[in-house]
């Protein structure tokens, strides 16, 4: 089965607490050899074992990664076409007036002042969602599945 690499780490709270922890432990015998600092941190090191084997589960799921990836390379290429009304060449109504309303309701936000600052900002836009995009198409294709 295809497999994601797994990256970062993960803790998952076992579903007993500590405390029923400690009384397994004396089920056991042992719990004289422990102090509250040592359970703690077992609880810890058994959480951790949760975590990991959540996260070996979820690298099982390529597929919906894949989708997601390319899920948002469409979308972001969808968005930087509807934000392209103010490029040369033949634009649609839409795109031009899709264009001017957000160049107008960026220049309501303090921090960009002005339409033609608002028109800036989502050329720059373009430019980056087009080069995300690219990424997330070409990362979907690498995705084995």
């Amino acid at each position: 089965m295809t497999r994601l690499p797994i990256t970062g780490a993960s803790v998952a709270t076992p579903a007993l607490d500590e405390d029923e922890l400690k009384r397994v432990l004396d089920g056991l015998g042992v719990s004289e050899f422990f102090d509250d600092r040592e359970i703690h941190a077992l609880y810890m090191k058994i959480a951790a074992v949760y975590g990991a084997w959540f996260s070996e589960q979820e690298t099982r799921q390529v597929k919906p990664v894949a989708k997601a990836m390319l899920a948002t390379a469409k979308g972001l290429l969808e968005a930087a076409k509807f934000l392209s009304g103010d490029e040369t060449g033949f634009r649609t109504h839409v795109e031009i007036e899709t264009t001017s309303a957000a160049a107008r309701a960026l220049a309501r936000d303090q921090t960009v002042g002005s339409v033609a600052a608002g028109r800036e900002k989502l050329r720059t836009f373009r430019k980056e969602a087009e080069r995300i995009s690219h990424a997330c198409m070409a990362a979907s294709r690498w995705m084995p599945v």
